[in-house]
């Protein structure tokens, strides 16, 4: 048992605690061995060969020290027996102790008789085994007799035999150790058999992520080169983001932990194919909760229009909130005779929505912002819109452009107003996808004006919409 690795490095035992204590650096080493074995790859059958023939050899050293211990052990215990026999030694002299009291007292001779009766049958007993069960050969009354030498006998006999046990363990344990190197030696592998594995590691590290990463790279190049577009391999744009999140899932495969839960909020403006990829990144268990309106996706390149899009990637259920909480009623009830919508209003009341000449809608936001200075007020156009900064700088309006300034009136696009909300906005309307005006007009939260930059302030050529229903 004290030869078994796992054994010693638990035990309690004292022959086993000095043991690890005096080896301590050899058990270190065999743990450290053992660790590197188990973190090596299957393939590498040279370097665990080294591994196991050094383990093999480190246990035939330490077998052949735990040996030396076991022997010495076993001269301590042998000695414990001629401890024990010099004790007893003194024995005649109480003989004849007792003959001599014998003779003057009469009275003490039948129990002087029997002690001497006693220690002769110890002393027969030891010499035909060695640590015989005195508790079993003598009586209760001999044993209270020679009590105090016996609780020292009763000592060393439990140490003798439980040493004996270990020492039976060891010797096969050792048995089993050299069966054990006997069965290393047999899978020691060949040269010819090392030169192959080599070969195919070799063979294995073509196939390195960086360096089919670098294959893709090159055709990646290709299409820049074929598009006429510079190509940096420093830059992350959208689209090389994605690229290299599919060729992580195509070379590592997806993820093997539990299921995540993926909470996203303005899902329209992810792309039917970017919900796919991160289904195939995190693996199919992944549970996809999404918050949005498909009625405030803007983005021309990308977007959901109809939540059918992604059935395949959620599997799940759509739940539609249709109460307004943000919008007075006269807005709400505005949105739902422009867009055809049935929403609930449940908002408060506030003034009606007007659609006026941009002049006067100016005159009247500006009026609202003096009035009320406490007021988040917007302003509120189409990316790509000209001549409305001119217009706005030639009315003197202290405003402030594509930011949002609580002290001001902030000038933003539609994109940059997204996700926020204002006690009053006037909203731009040129060129805008129904998309666009839905979303400009639902920033209000009590005060919308509506109005039309005209005439030849504004760029001949419009930008392309495109319409969500």
């Amino acid at each position: 048992m004290i030869n078994d690795y796992d054994y010693l490095v638990s035990s309690s035992d004292d022959i086993a605690l000095l043991i690890r204590e005096t080896m301590e650096s050899r058990f270190v080493e065999l743990d450290e061995l053992s660790t590197q074995l188990k973190s090596l790859p299957f393939y590498n059958f040279g370097k665990k060969s080294r591994i196991k023939k050094e383990i093999r050899d480190k246990k035939i050293y330490l077998s052949g020290v735990i040996d030396k211990y076991i022997e010495d052990y076993r001269l301590f215990l042998n000695n414990g027996i001629d401890e024990l026999m010099m004790k007893l030694a003194p024995i005649e002299e109480k003989i004849k102790s007792a003959k001599a009291i014998i003779s003057k007292d009469n009275k003490s001779i039948e129990t002087l008789s029997g002690m001497v009766d006693i220690y002769s049958k110890c002393i027969m007993l030891l010499s035909n085994e060695p640590y015989p069960d005195f508790d079993v050969l003598l009586s209760d009354e001999e044993k209270q007799i020679v009590g105090e030498e016996l609780s020292d006998y009763k000592r060393l006999r439990n140490v003798y035999y439980k040493s004996n046990n270990e020492i039976t363990a060891l010797e096969q344990t050792r048995n089993n150790l050299l069966i054990e190197i006997e069965e290393f030696k047999k899978h020691v592998p060949d040269e010819k058999d090392i030169h192959i594995i080599n070969e195919t590691i070799e063979l294995i590290s073509s196939f390195d992520a960086l360096n089919v990463y670098k294959i893709w790279e090159k055709r990646l190049r290709t299409l820049y080169k074929q598009y006429e577009q510079p190509y940096s391999a420093k830059a992350n744009y959208r689209h090389k983001l994605y690229l290299k999140l599919l060729f992580c899932e195509k070379y590592y495969g997806s993820s093997n932990n539990s299921t995540y839960y993926i909470n996203i909020d303005e899902a329209q403006d992810l792309a039917p194919v970017e919900y796919q990829l991160l289904q195939r990144v995190l693996g199919s268990k992944t549970v996809f909760n999404l918050y949005g309106d498909v009625n405030q996706a803007v983005y021309e390149y990308k977007g959901i229009s109809d939540w059918e899009e992604i059935r395949y990637v959620t599997g799940g259920n759509v739940y539609f909130l249709n109460e307004n909480y943000r919008n007075t009623l006269q807005i709400t009830e505005y949105c739902n005779e422009v867009f055809d919508a049935n929403v609930t209003a449940i908002g408060l009341m506030g003034d009606e929505v007007t659609r006026i000449d941009l002049e006067d809608a100016l005159r009247e936001i500006e009026r609202i912002h003096k009035k009320n200075p406490e007021y988040r007020i917007a302003i509120i156009y189409r990316r790509g819109l000209d001549g409305l900064q001119e217009v706005i700088k030639r009315a003197k309006m202290e405003c402030v452009f594509n930011e949002v300034e609580s002290s001001s009136i902030s000038v933003i696009t539609v994109e940059e107003a997204k996700g926020l909300e204002f006690e009053a906005v006037l909203v731009v309307d040129n060129y805008m996808t129904e998309n666009e005006m839905y979303i400009s007009y639902t920033r209000a939260l009590e005060n919308l004006i509506i109005t039309t930059l005209a005439g030849s302030e504004f760029a001949n050529s419009a930008p392309t919409a495109r319409f969500f229903r």
